[in-house]
């Protein structure tokens, strides 16, 4: 497992929903039961958040730096993760989230969202000049709206 799915099992179990079989023992391995997707583009992001279950833990894997043309929207219970480095060195994720130059947020975690994760990502905001706008006064990287940082 890599950090970030580590965090989501962990997280998927506690909350309950690995499963209601009785017949489990306690103390047996955790095993991990949600959607993953590997996602290169931004597009793919959008839509793999899109597409994920509202009613479980999806947990999506970032690879590369990707431009975001508008705020990514976290409404459903979805795990963001960065990929592991080439050489799969420990820590050194290579994902990065970009807002688009004049937003506000690049993440906004909306209702629906509030169980949402961010694991080993880089995200930022364009700082602006030489004819591109910065960001708009107020922005943050990650804008919560829904549940408590």
């Amino acid at each position: 497992f890599s950090a970030g799915e580590g965090g989501a099992l962990l997280v998927n179990n506690i909350v309950g929903q690995q499963g209601s079989d009785t017949s489990s023992a306690p103390g047996i391995q955790l095993t991990a039961a949600w959607p993953k997707r590997v996602v290169n583009r931004a597009s793919e992001l959008v839509a793999a958040v899109r597409g994920a279950p509202r009613s479980r833990v999806a947990f999506i894997e970032i690879v590369g730096k990707l431009m975001l043309e508008e705020p990514l929207v976290l409404d459903r219970p979805v795990v963001l993760s960065g990929g592991q480095a080439r050489g799969g060195k420990a820590g050194g994720s290579v994902a990065e989230l970009c807002g688009a130059p004049g937003t506000s947020a690049v993440v906004i975690i909306a209702p629906g969202g509030e169980a949402a994760a961010l694991c080993q990502l880089t995200i930022r905001l364009p700082a602006g000049g030489a004819g591109v706008p910065g960001p708009r006064p107020g922005a943050s990287c990650v804008d919560i709206v829904a549940g408590s940082p």
